[in-house]
């Protein structure tokens, strides 16, 4: 019991320092919202440059697309959609805001693999912040800031059968600062194959009632990570696991506590 405290004891030290670091990011990122100026897309498709971006509706990038300020996604069924094998190249100059009922699907997923080149095509040079957004899907891109998600997705999971639901994944990706996920809800969440320069930290996520009463106990992947801070997993439903992923342990230079710890 004394070995269990002291273990709940750091876990929790770490998500105070790591939600501390978070809110500095927020801090910093959130007054650029004060001026979102430029061009609106309420749905239709996206190319060429723009200053600051603001998606309303479903937008669907089908040339290369250049953000140069920032690019925010908000309201039920605002999709900025860039997320297909041969999609065009998207640059975000400055950091993604994706508001309640908005979802962000970016990414060039190979099938030969997500090396160095395939993340050039898609790139966000600041943070990703995310706020009772749908979901959030980045596959093989870059995020040269952090990637940051509260609350979202679905409340009611028999959707992930009857609706099709969402999923949150976050795959093959190149994070050069941290990745934090809390309280979303859906129907598969995984988080495999990244690149993380900071930690790795996800609380009170649920995902995957296929069911009533029942739970997919692959519902949440968090394998094959090479993560350079902390990895720290508390209160998620169903436990994190490799599941049928065919994934390998995390890597994780610093700390592997919660329930990540156990994850091989």
């Amino acid at each position: 019991m004394k070995l269990n405290r002291l273990r709940l004891s750091k876990v929790t030290r770490l998500l105070a320092v790591s939600v501390a670091g978070a809110s500095m990011v927020l801090v910093g990122v959130l007054p650029a919202q004060a001026a979102p100026t430029g061009t609106t897309c309420a749905g239709g498709t996206l190319a060429g440059t723009y200053g600051n971006l603001l998606v309303t509706g479903e937008c669907t990038v089908v040339a290369p697309v250049t953000v140069n300020g920032q690019l925010t996604i908000t309201g039920k069924g605002a999709v900025f959609f860039s997320e297909y094998p041969g999609s065009p190249s998207v640059t975000i100059n400055g950091n993604v805001f994706v508001k309640h009922g908005g979802m962000l699907a970016l990414g060039n997923p190979d099938p030969e693999g997500c090396g160095n080149a395939v993340r050039a095509t898609s790139v966000v040079k600041g943070n990703v912040v995310a706020s009772g957004a749908l979901s959030v899907k980045i596959l093989c891109s870059t995020v040269k800031g952090n990637v940051i998600s509260t609350g979202g997705g679905y409340s009611a999971q028999p959707q992930c059968l009857t609706q099709g639901g969402t999923n949150l994944p976050l795959k093959d990706n190149k994070v050069s600062g941290s990745i934090i996920v809390t309280g979303w809800s859906g129907c598969w969440m995984g988080v495999i194959r990244n690149q993380v320069s900071g930690n790795v930290i996800l609380t009170r996520n649920t995902s995957a009632a296929f069911e009533p009463g029942t739970t997919n106990p692959d519902g949440m992947e968090i394998v094959t990570n090479d993560i350079s801070g902390n990895l720290i997993c508390h209160g998620n439903a169903p436990h994190p696991q490799v599941g049928d992923s065919g994934g390998e342990a995390n890597q994780v230079a610093g700390n592997k506590l919660g329930q990540c710890a156990s994850i091989q």
